[in-house]
């Protein structure tokens, strides 16, 4: 089976209690087929926007996403 680099952190939001649905997965597909750098700011503040539905989830996702290795 294989292993995304972001099954981790997706796995990891889920048990934290923001579980993304098929949506979102292809969502995340298509945003990161668009151009420009992505730097770990902007893939942090656009999967935020995706997936965190009101402030305690932003919360949630800003907590997981700082203690994910990056890179």
């Amino acid at each position: 089976m294989t292993e995304y680099p972001l099954d981790r952190f997706l796995t990891i939001l889920a048990a934290e209690g923001i579980r993304p649905g098929r949506r979102d997965y292809d969502r995340i597909g298509l945003l990161l087929q668009t151009g420009g750098q992505w730097t770990i700011a902007r893939l942090r503040d656009t999967l935020m926007a995706l997936l965190a539905k009101d402030e305690d989830q932003q919360e949630i996702f800003l907590r997981c996403f700082s203690n994910v290795p990056h890179g």
